[in-house]
């Protein structure tokens, strides 16, 4: 039987290590890859999320402010109808003057 020298034992355990090693590297780095992966879909899905809350958020802030708007706009209305009809001669006197005002800031244009 051929004996075999430590030295060359030595060697062989050596670049089955080495092979070893650079393996679990490898296998490593695609677990941290794929990780990553996950991350970054999460993360996306997340922001997406808060997108979709935010929206509804002003959504809702912008249909409430329009009722409000529209509610005032309909309360003045009617103050200004209100007083056209208890007040005809001053109201009419107001759009008069309104008018040559807007007539007179036009014309020197």
């Amino acid at each position: 039987m051929a004996s075999i020298s430590p030295q060359k034992i030595a060697r062989n355990v050596s670049d089955a290590t080495n092979g070893f090693k650079e393996d679990l590297a490898a296998t490593d780095i695609r677990e941290d890859v794929q990780a990553l992966k996950e991350d970054s879909a999460r993360l996306v899905q997340d922001i997406k999320q808060v997108g979709i809350a935010q929206t509804h958020k002003l959504e809702s802030f912008a249909q409430d402010s329009l009722e409000t708007l529209k509610t005032q706009g309909s309360k003045q209305l009617k103050a200004i109808e209100d007083y056209t009809k208890s007040e005809p001669t001053k109201a009419i006197c107001a759009a008069f003057a309104v008018g040559i005002l807007a007539s007179v800031l036009l014309s020197r244009r």
